[in-house]
């Protein structure tokens, strides 16, 4: 089942995937908007947002076969790729089955609630309970796709994500400006999100369904993937809690249109992040079949990875922080509160640099066989951001839950990079000249200008993209001058290892 390519093509690939996720919701977003108002359309995010916490019920377990199938491949027979695979899909088909009730008790709630406020037919309702219920029993596919990536074709299971993204887009046009209705665009939007899962299926099970194995060896090997998941499940969990939550703390303290307003900085920030994690998600299976075979040679792609993450991620968000306010009014109009949301969506990026951090050193925990190494900061921060949430939230609408979302980083991170001696050696003041330094050094010169520019330059929807063309060219000035602090020699070597 294992047909490997370079971690570089793993990283090409997820990055334009990403780069299609991100340009997809940019433009989806504000027809979507148009076609069905704020009111249903912040409805429809609801749900989704919902169904992100109860496709956790799985316990992580695709997280587990793509690192015992990775460590498969890097040697360790006990657990072969088609026998994790067995155990996954038996798991995940029993947890949908008992999570699908439940899920339709929630929607269908939460629908009876809104129908009034919103005007939501009964047909609409149905429509939305129901694509809801599929979206987490979606989960019964899921192992496919992280199956792909444990046998090392993670470059194939980034494509089925580019054909998801394509198939989102031509949905959502047609259900946009040729429907018109609501319906449509669930149904549409349900369908993209199914279509990369689904055809991992049937890749698979057309060629290798002959190697499944559903016996009594199962439970075994359901027992010690559930070991690993458990630990690195909370991790996550407690991760995906705090992204999901802004849009549920923001639905239920401000309303639908709100969530419509909060999910429009939200998306360019996750849209940002997907393509951060993606890029770096290619290293996970390298990373776990290294660390079987040398811990030590692990060690030194972590901290290379980590430098290189830090700072294309920091490029990124002071890009877009200095052009927050232009791009979302040429994006959205002048019907949207252009400034809130602007500060809303500097506020995240101005975490997501903190989190760039955190979110290498968490996988690397995940390879180094040290799940929920971080669950103490992740819980800490998910239950900071909750309670602050909704006293930020109260007081200042979306731009308080974006600051109780990106606060708590701040003290946070020095845990994250204390605890994380146990996987890079590296004490706590080797960190500044490890990762801080590189990005004060390289971009603080073109921040330093970009301040300058919005504080003179008169106000105008042009002039508001000269802050962020002046940052990204003062940025590549100082990059070239002082390149020796960018590892670019051993980004190449670890672009070149195997998936």
């Amino acid at each position: 089942m294992s047909r490997s390519g370079k971690t570089g093509h793993g990283v090409l690939y997820s990055s334009i995937a990403g780069m299609a996720s991100l340009c997809a919701s940019l433009v989806l977003f504000p027809i979507a908007l148009s076609t069905v108002g704020a009111p249903l359309y912040g409805m429809w995010l609801f749900v989704l947002a919902i169904t992100s916490y109860l496709a956790y019920a799985d316990l992580g377990v695709g997280g587990a076969l793509v690192h015992f199938g990775s460590r498969s491949r890097g040697g360790d027979a006990s657990l072969p790729v088609a026998t994790l695979l067995s155990s996954a899909i038996v798991w995940c088909l029993s947890i949908s089955l008992l999570m699908a009730p439940v899920a339709y008790l929630i929607f269908n709630h939460y629908v009876g609630i809104q129908s009034e406020k919103t005007h939501l037919s009964s047909a609409d309702a149905a429509v939305l309970v129901v694509c809801g219920v599929l979206v987490v029993c979606l989960m019964i596919v899921r192992p496919f796709s992280s199956a792909l990536q444990g046998a090392g074709m993670l470059v194939l299971e980034r494509k089925l994500q580019l054909i998801g993204v394509a198939v989102r887009i031509a949905g959502t046009l047609i259900a946009c400006t040729v429907l018109g209705t609501f319906y449509a665009l669930v149904i549409a939007e349900t369908i993209a999100l199914a279509v990369p899962p689904c055809l991992a299926a049937c890749i698979l099970l057309r060629n290798h369904w002959r190697h499944l194995r559903f016996d009594r060896k199962m439970l075994s090997t359901l027992v010690e993937m559930l070991q690993y998941s458990v630990r690195s499940f909370v991790v996550s969990l407690a991760g995906n809690s705090i992204l999901q939550g802004g849009t549920l703390v923001v639905g239920l303290v401000a309303g639908p249109a709100q969530v419509s307003y909060y999910n429009a900085a939200f998306r360019i920030y996750a849209g940002v992040r997907q393509i951060s994690s993606w890029a770096v998600e290619p290293f996970r299976s390298s990373l776990s079949r290294t660390f079987y075979k040398s811990a030590s040679e692990a060690e030194d792609l972590i901290r290379t990875l980590i430098r290189m993450s830090t700072l294309l991620v920091s490029f990124g968000c002071l890009f877009l922080m200095f052009g927050a306010a232009p791009l979302l009014r040429l994006w959205l109009g002048e019907a949207v509160p252009i400034d809130a949301v602007s500060f809303v969506l500097i506020i995240l990026l101005g975490g997501l640099m903190l989190n760039s951090l955190h979110s290498v050193l968490i996988l690397a925990s995940d390879t180094a066989n040290k799940p929920g190494l971080f669950t103490r900061e992740q819980v800490t921060w998910a239950v900071s951001f909750f309670v602050l949430g909704f006293i930020f939230g109260n007081l200042w609408g979306a731009v308080g839950v974006a600051a109780a979302l990106s606060l708590p980083l701040v003290i946070l991170e020095f845990s994250y990079v204390r605890r994380a001696e146990q996987i890079t050696h590296l004490r706590g003041r080797d960190w500044w000249c490890f990762c801080i330094l590189p990005i004060v050094a390289l971009f603080g010169g073109g921040s330093l200008v970009s301040l300058i520019l919005v504080a003179y330059l008169p106000g105008t929807v042009w002039n508001g993209f000269m802050p962020c063309v002046a940052f990204a060219f003062c940025s590549a000035v100082l990059t070239y001058l002082l390149r020796r602090l960018v590892p670019f020699r051993e980004f190449r070597t670890l672009l070149a290892s195997k998936l």
